[in-house]
């Protein structure tokens, strides 16, 4: 109840701010905002998922750097608002000359030159730490809450196998998945270059509706 009372007096308070940004429009404001801070993150998005060589390190910098970026730049943003109709801009130059959404597209690419720049620099990643392993864990909740959800009991197992048993089968059965995703991986498929193309095609057009908008 406390944290809610402190997030309306400061979303309260930040109402002039909204409304001296963007000369009052709350969708300039939301688009000014998000250019300032989500393009590391999409950054971030798309080398972890296009360039396997991108390390933990570099994603770290990367992120970091950039996001201070951003911040400052908002913040500058914020201390210099853009003049009402029929005043003169007293702003500087670069915050009256650089529109947010331009500094949104150097900003995504200052972010993935840092990250390719130190995850060249730093240890690649082991291929086989890039896996997505459903444990055997998970596997057993979704089990227990299927059985409990069709009206199955514990004891309707039929003795088939006890707890430990379950348990080596469930590790084999993850270690078994694990090697198969691994050897797609390794041996590469025609689906593997479809949504790599997939993904190259809308960040191309992302970029393209981004900077025509602009």
């Amino acid at each position: 109840r406390l944290f809610i009372v402190a997030l309306t007096v400061i979303g309260v308070l930040w109402l002039p701010i909204v409304r001296t940004s963007g000369g009052g429009q709350l969708v300039i404001y939301a688009q000014s905002v998000t250019s300032y801070l989500t393009p590391p993150i999409l950054t971030v998005f798309l080398m972890a998922s296009l360039w396997p060589r991108t390390t933990e390190p570099g994603v770290f910098w990367g992120l970091l750097v950039s996001m201070v970026i951003g911040v400052v730049w908002m913040v500058l943003n914020f201390v210099y608002p853009p003049p009402q109709c029929g005043e003169a801009d007293t702003r500087p130059a670069p915050i009256a000359q650089l529109h947010f959404l331009h500094f949104g597209i150097a900003l995504f690419a200052f972010a993935a030159l840092i990250m390719t720049a130190i995850s060249l620099l730093t240890k690649p990643v082991d291929r086989e730490q890039t896996v997505m392993v459903h444990t055997p864990v998970s596997r057993r909740a979704f089990r227990f809450f299927l059985r409990w959800f069709c009206g199955f009991s514990d004891d309707d197992n039929g003795g088939a196998a006890t707890e430990e048993e379950r348990k080596a089968a469930d590790t084999a059965e993850a270690a078994e998945r694990a090697r198969q995703l691994v050897a797609e991986m390794k041996s590469g498929s025609a689906w593997d270059r479809v949504v790599n193309c997939s993904a190259l095609l809308l960040f191309a057009v992302g970029s393209f509706l981004w900077g025509l908008l602009a």
